[in-house]
């Protein structure tokens, strides 16, 4: 009941980190409290504790998961939006919270040399790799690994969609209908 994931934060303040973390379901999911988030490199942040690396989860669900409305995709949001729009009422890291409130600019230094040290930490093995073998590792580029599969994803959609039906890799597309969980799909043509 645990996930590994990672989060490339792309604009502000935090841009340029590379965040590791763990998402922690609970066993009675859905019925159970809500999931826990913790991080596997420091995050200076006020809703990350200094001490556990757990985001405060429960604030983005008003303290309570509700079966059928809640779902862990909206987690997935609710940690991306955190690094987005900064909150800094009932921190978990108070010394975060106060330095964005009042000195700005030393809360840039902190936050820089965490998103610095997430990206030192990147071509490390996580934690979790002692024991899962899925677990998301990366490499640094190697242009003999790495330029065909860059190459494909250059192409232009239209090129690569035609050049699967011809390969005949490409069975079709699949889709959830709308409003509920049922999958339909539609025969390549």
């Amino acid at each position: 009941m645990v996930w590994f994931g990672v989060i490339f934060i792309r604009q502000g303040i935090y841009q340029e980190g590379i965040f590791r973390f763990n998402l922690h379901i609970p066993e009675n999911y859905p019925d159970g409290d809500v999931p826990t988030v913790v991080f596997e490199t420091p995050v200076f942040h006020p809703l990350v504790s200094p001490d556990s690396q757990q985001l405060d989860i429960r604030r983005g669900f008003a303290n309570k998961w509700r079966r059928n409305v809640n779902h862990l995709w909206h987690v997935l949001l609710y940690v991306r939006r955190c690094f987005y729009k900064i909150e800094t009422s009932h921190p978990l890291n108070p010394e975060a919270a106060v330095l964005f409130d009042s000195d700005n600019e030393m809360f840039q230094v902190r936050v820089r040399s965490c998103v610095e040290e997430s990206k030192r930490a990147m071509y490390e093995p996580p934690a979790s790799a002692a024991s899962d073998p899925h677990a998301i590792v990366f490499s640094p580029f190697q242009p003999a690994v790495h330029d065909t599969v860059l190459e494909e994803l250059k192409k232009d959609r239209s090129e690569s969609t035609s050049s699967l039906k011809e390969g005949g890799n490409c069975n079709g597309l699949s889709w959830v209908k709308p409003g509920t969980l049922q999958i339909f799909s539609q025969s390549a043509s």
